[in-house]
């Protein structure tokens, strides 16, 4: 697949329906690291908060006009500069090899006209098909930590290197 053909846009408030759908997909829930659904009114008030916030990013990946997932960096307060990244790809999705492009197109999208240092990444270690999405984008593995009393892989993209 060309991964050009999956692009990334800016999240908007008329996406806050389907992101929190996405986020309440028992699949999704299975695979955070906060298993509980998420209530209507928490989500929107997260949304529009992540909306304004000044030094976080939400991307909507698209294949044409289909929505493809959610991609947002948020920015990592022990190293100024480097942030982390979170995806989520829509149900109907998944399976298609659309998370490494969207992962790459968002990445592209978010590094343009600024300059940061590292991505980082954190994924259960048995969710396979991330773990290679990731590595597909070019993220590496670095280790094993706790993240919310959970075993987590940290995988870093290096955003020195041109994507």
């Amino acid at each position: 697949m060309n991964i050009d053909v999956i692009s990334a846009r800016k999240a908007r408030s008329e996406d806050c329906r389907r992101i929190w759908e996405w986020a309440n997909d028992p699949e999704t829930r299975a695979r955070s690291f906060d298993f509980k659904p998420i209530p209507w009114e928490s989500h929107v008030a997260w949304f529009q908060q992540k909306l304004i916030a000044p030094h976080s990013s939400m991307y909507i990946t698209e294949l044409g006009k289909e929505p493809v997932g959610l991609i947002r960096f948020d920015p990592d307060e022990n190293h100024p500069g480097d942030c982390f990244i979170s995806i989520s790809i829509a149900p109907n999705q998944r399976g298609l090899k659309r998370a490494a492009p969207s992962l790459i197109a968002a990445i592209r999208a978010h590094s343009y006209g600024r300059v940061f240092g590292r991505i980082h990444a954190y994924i259960k270690p048995d969710n396979q098909a991330s773990i290679k999405a990731f590595e597909r984008a070019d993220f590496r593995f670095v280790e094993n930590v706790a993240v919310r009393g959970n075993t987590a892989m940290h995988y870093i993209f290096s955003a020195e290197k041109p994507i």
